[in-house]
């Protein structure tokens, strides 16, 4: 008797996978077989054939380790009935910055925020002699959550992509899917949960209601132009740029109009859309260089 064959694809020919395991293909044909290669089980196999025995066997002692970690949670089971598939709800469980330690820290930095704003116009309601600044809002007791609320999404960013917090570096390292999808897929996940207590933090500030939309595209900003930044010099670095041109950023405009908010006016907005825009271009123009944790 003879073997069973694989299952042949009818939408990938055995060549393309032969070809993306020895590296031949271009570019965009290899983001097709990567975009294919979850979601089909023969092709996976013939891309088997084509692996050293011991890169699968280090593959498959990850997974083994991987089916150690508990059932996804409340958040992954809500993924699951959303349709999300499950390859995708295993990344987002591994995130560090997604975990409930990580995201209690980010609860309690804004709270801090938060509480200190609020404390700091006590004096400014009604004592004698106190007058508010035009407007009714005391600037100088935002500034500190002004500066600090659109670092966290950028500090979410940082720390999802850190080898040294991921316990699922080397599996996702190995994983069958463009470097530029997990890049997207993990970055939206981490900004989007960050963001929203963010968003509920600004609106409990004694300050206009606009202040927590204000904060969305400067935070957007800063995760897009530090990624993009992270193609061309160390990641760390590039963070480290993003976070100090945000802070040079605020306090000079602070000084030049007087209040910590001219950062977030329309000028503010406009500028976070083209540096934003400028980010997401320069990863989209050095994407053949993003490989996972960091880039090359």
């Amino acid at each position: 008797m003879t073997s069973a064959s694989p299952a042949v694809c009818a939408v990938l020919p055995a060549a393309a996978i032969a070809s993306y395991a020895d590296g031949s293909l271009d570019h965009a044909a290899e983001w097709s077989v990567e975009a294919h290669l979850p979601g089909c089980p023969a092709c996976r196999t013939v891309l088997a054939a084509h692996i050293e025995p011991e890169r699968l066997a280090a593959n498959r002692a990850e997974l083994l380790a991987r089916t150690a970690l508990p059932e996804p949670g409340l958040l992954g089971r809500a993924l699951r009935r959303c349709g999300v598939p499950e390859h995708i709800i295993v990344l987002l469980q591994a995130t560090p910055s997604l975990r409930r330690s990580w995201l209690a820290g980010v609860f309690l930095v804004l709270a801090v925020a938060v509480g200190a704003a609020q404390l700091a116009v006590l004096p400014y309601l009604g004592g004698p002699g106190r007058v508010l600044a035009p407007g009714g809002i005391h600037w100088a007791a935002l500034a500190p959550f002004l500066v600090v609320a659109p670092l966290l999404p950028l500090a979410a960013v940082a720390a999802a992509f850190s080898p040294a917090l991921d316990p699922a570096y080397r599996l996702a390292s190995a994983a069958p899917v463009s470097m530029t999808w997990l890049l997207c897929v993990r970055a939206i996940s981490v900004i989007a949960a960050t963001l929203v207590p963010t968003v509920l933090a600004a609106l409990a500030l004694p300050g206009p209601l606009w202040l927590a939309v204000a904060l969305v595209l400067p935070a957007l900003a800063l995760c897009g132009i530090a990624l993009g930044l992270a193609t061309l010099i160390p990641p760390l670095a590039a963070m480290g740029v993003a976070a100090a041109g945000w802070g040079a950023l605020v306090i000079g405009l602070a000084v030049i109009a007087g209040r910590p908010s001219a950062a977030f006016g329309p000028a503010g907005q406009l500028t976070a859309v083209a540096v934003l825009a400028g980010g997401i271009a320069l990863v989209m123009a050095r994407r053949n260089k993003i490989d996972y944790g960091w880039m090359e």
